[in-house]
């Protein structure tokens, strides 16, 4: 046997070991964080994971506001003892509201000014809010922040805009905006008269990213006349499907004067609780692998439940995973500098899992460095002669066909003019995505949190080397990457920098059906 032959088989042992690694590594996170649920039951929202072999933990809010109930767990048909609660204590900034308000007509601006004014003298003074209004599109007019002064300046510039309301879609954004805020209690109060001018958005997606993202959505619904009331079903549902509150007013009209305080109160209802399965597990018989643990709330407000998943066999013989349990007086979700999650309660093994990703990382860099002679070029870095600049530019897929050169470093494609190609369609974020040409001349796509998505080559991305004839759908707008060596510029044409679509995209996409 040879020794290129002998070196050929060294090469492929040392790649099939880092890719079994990587995979088992992957298996095991994966394993590790099916231990943490977020469920939506009936009147409660919990988020729990399991801390030992014996023990869960959740944390919950409740639909209604409520100083005093019991509190029930059943596994296997057999009760379990009390859970043991601790009740939420909000603290100051724990808990993040964000104004939504329906610009398309001028009787729903100046009632809805004057309504979040009285809601703000009513709410603490020592959370955060923000401010953002819509019509076709949202437009953030005070970004979340602490206290309410900047809101209250921002309401001069809250102007109708006699405008299509999106409102499905505005939501979605202001969903996700709320979602990404380091808070433990988040609310949208959305204002609006329930119409809704969307083709691409509907209320599932709504509800889906809200109850992701755990927002609780507080609508207040502006009546004008007995026959327009259908519409204020939607913010009615939207209300009672995420766990929050719904109100009819007409416009002019003032709120309930206990509207703000229900708000906050139903925000800070809920808490922890800790249950102890070792009574159950002490005889185990009729439990498999996996068993539901019925949890019941019971209140002078109405009763509550939930169905909470266990893995019994991850802790069989005993032994269960070091999870690091979080402190007892912590009452509500972590906070930014905790870590919020699965992830803030298994740091210890989350950074283990990471220290031997980078080993596995560095092992695989290794194995392509010493085989990357053998390996043949992208097909793509053909085009491209030695030493020249490549030259890159996108191509509408409609008829058309508008050309648009990839200019500099960083290329942002959105419905904002500040973009370097601005998009005129909307199905596209203002600031959708962004092309980078790195020092390796690659060129790389990455999704800016867009609602909906980058898919390249028919396959979602949030990230993806691009490669010569590449497909990139961007919302319903397909552009075609093309990618030329530098003596190939000639008879390349760029457009003026904006993209009207001609054929849209026939695949429904949205937040929360990724």
């Amino acid at each position: 046997m040879g020794s290129a032959t002998i070196a050929t088989m060294r090469r492929v042992a040392r790649r099939r070991f880092a890719i079994a690694f990587a995979s088992a590594l992957l298996a095991w996170l994966g394993s590790a964080a099916a231990y943490d649920y977020h469920i939506f039951g009936e009147g409660v929202q919990l988020a729990c994971w399991q801390q030992d072999a014996t023990s869960l933990a959740c944390d919950f809010r409740r639909f209604a506001a409520t100083s005093s109930e019991q509190v029930t767990a059943r596994l296997a048909g057999r009760e379990l003892p009390a859970p043991r609660i601790t009740p939420y204590a909000a603290q100051p900034g724990s808990s993040a509201v964000m104004f939504l308000v329906d610009a398309s007509r001028a009787e729903l601006t100046g009632s809805a000014r004057q309504h979040v004014t009285g809601l703000l003298d009513a709410s603490p003074a020592d959370q955060h809010y923000g401010l953002a209004s819509f019509d076709r599109e949202m437009e953030m007019l005070a970004p979340i922040a602490p206290g309410a002064e900047r809101v209250r300046n921002a309401l001069a510039g809250l102007t109708p805009a006699d405008g299509a309301a999106q409102l499905y879609r505005s939501a979605l954004e202001a969903v996700r905006l709320l979602g990404h805020y380091p808070a433990q209690r988040r609310a949208l109060v959305l204002m609006s008269d329930g119409v809704a001018n969307d083709s691409a958005y509907f209320h599932d997606d709504v509800v889906d990213a809200a109850r992701q993202y755990e927002v609780a959505i507080f609508a207040v619904g502006y009546l004008e006349t007995p026959d327009r009331s259908a519409p204020l079903e939607r913010l009615r549902r939207l209300a009672e499907e995420t766990g929050g509150l719904y109100v009819t007013v007409e416009p002019g009209a003032e709120l309930a004067d206990d509207f703000a305080a229900r708000v906050f109160a139903q925000l800070a209802s809920g808490g922890r609780l800790q249950v102890d399965l070792s009574a159950v597990l002490r005889d185990p018989a009729g439990l498999g692998p996996e068993a539901i643990l019925e949890l019941r709330w019971r209140g002078a407000v109405g009763s509550a439940s939930a169905h909470v998943p266990l893995r019994l066999d991850a802790f069989a013989g005993g032994h269960a995973p070091a999870v690091q349990a979080a402190p007892a007086a912590q009452t509500g979700r972590a906070t930014a500098a905790q870590g919020q999650g699965w992830l803030g309660r298994n740091l210890l093994w989350v950074s283990i899992g990471a220290a031997l990703l980078i080993a596995a990382t560095v092992l695989t860099w290794l194995v392509r460095r010493r085989s990357g002679a053998a390996q043949p070029e992208s097909n793509w870095a053909e085009t491209v002669e030695l030493g020249a600049r490549p030259f890159a530019y996108l191509e509408v897929q409609d008829e058309l066909r508008a050309r648009h050169p990839i200019s500099g470093e960083t290329f942002r494609i959105g419905r904002h003019a500040d973009n370097e190609l601005m998009v005129a369609d909307p199905s596209i974020s203002r600031f959708h995505a962004e092309i980078r040409h790195d020092m390796s001349n690659r060129y790389v796509i990455r999704d800016l949190d867009s609602l909906n998505g980058v898919y390249v080559n028919g396959r979602k991305a949030r990230s993806a080397i691009l490669g010569n004839g590449d497909l990139v759908e961007l919302g319903d707008v397909t552009l075609k990457f093309t990618l030329l060596a530098a003596r190939d510029r000639a008879g390349i044409e760029g457009g003026d920098g904006t993209v009207t679509p001609f054929r849209p995209s026939d695949r429904k996409r949205g937040l929360g059906r990724q």
